[in-house]
């Protein structure tokens, strides 16, 4: 009787022990499921929020107002750094646009803004926009300054309103530092023909337009066309920027984005002529190797694959 009751126990004890096993686990399966289900609604959720920050972003596009604030900037080198959204964006509305930089404390202390970076602010033309089969958005425009000028590309990520701009200017800077060796008048006493002398030998006497103390000892010289001319009036410490503009490329990209209505008339009938001697190269070999031969095979390739490209990529 004793061992019955014994063993008994040792079966309670033992299904008990299953039992409360099997409950924890069920607590944590159900837990488990419970942490997916909320993962999988905040993802949806997410998805959701993109989705329609995705559509916000592409009318404020084609409406052509907006604001892109940069979170860090990759140089040409690539290297990476990160900066300020207050004083790094690119921003157009009303069919003008601005570009502003400023890579202060790792770039430049001083440059043609005065924030470490340039300041493009003009006219926007040449604005063109497409979507790929991915969904991402590629927008393209051009933005004359009064001195400089720039091709902006943008692509924004399909589905998000994340979006990275690259900015090609049609222009270089060029930084010198030098150390003037006579004594320079204060604040007080800096006048418009105490600045000249100081820039004969930059060739800039003629491009003065005005100059201000951003500090008690700092004089900011402004130049047409950008450049400038920054000194220490107590220690003769001078930096001087040259803004100048990249020689073909800048030609090249002024013409990209239709500078006037010459071009327009001169792109017309150029676009033409290149029909008319296509035409005429069509029709002028016989046999063979002209339009019903070879060369009308050559023909329909050469308009085959133009025709992939706009329906595929």
């Amino acid at each position: 009787m004793k061992k019955v009751l014994f063993l008994a126990a040792l079966l309670l004890v033992c299904f008990s022990g299953v039992t409360n096993a099997q409950t924890r686990k069920q607590r944590e399966d159900a837990k488990r499921e419970a942490w997916k289900k909320e993962r999988q609604e905040k993802k949806a959720l997410e998805a959701q929020q993109d989705s329609v920050s995705f559509m916000k972003a592409i009318d404020a596009l084609k409406n052509g107002s907006f604001v892109l604030e940069a979170d860090n900037v990759v140089f040409r080198n690539g290297i990476m750094r990160f900066v300020s959204s207050n004083t790094n964006y690119v921003e157009v509305n009303d069919g003008q646009g601005i570009i502003q930089t400023a890579f202060t404390n790792f770039v430049y202390n001083w440059s043609p803004n005065g924030l470490g970076g340039v300041t493009v602010q003009g006219s926007v033309n040449g604005i063109s926009m497409r979507q790929d089969k991915d969904g991402n958005i590629y927008y393209n425009y051009g933005i004359n300054g009064i001195a400089v000028s720039a091709t902006v590309s943008i692509v924004l990520t399909g589905g998000t309103n994340q979006a990275s701009v690259t900015i090609n200017p049609n222009f270089s800077i060029e930084r010198k530092e030098y150390k003037i060796a006579e004594k320079l008048p204060g604040k007080e006493g800096m006048k418009r023909e105490n600045v000249l002398p100081l820039l004969q030998p930059l060739g800039e006497e003629g491009n003065y337009t005005k100059h201000y103390f951003p500090k008690t000892d700092i004089m900011k010289v402004f130049l047409k066309g950008g450049s400038n001319l920054q000194v220490n009036v107590r220690t003769g410490e001078a930096v001087y920027e040259s803004v100048t503009r990249r020689p073909l490329i800048g030609a090249m990209a002024r013409l990209h984005y239709n500078p006037g209505q010459w071009w327009t008339y001169f792109a017309d009938i150029f676009a033409v002529g290149l029909i008319i001697i296509t035409l005429s190269g069509v029709i002028m070999l016989k046999g063979s190797k002209g339009i019903i031969g070879r060369g009308g095979i050559e023909m329909i390739v050469g308009i085959v694959i133009p025709i992939l490209f706009l329906l595929f990529f």
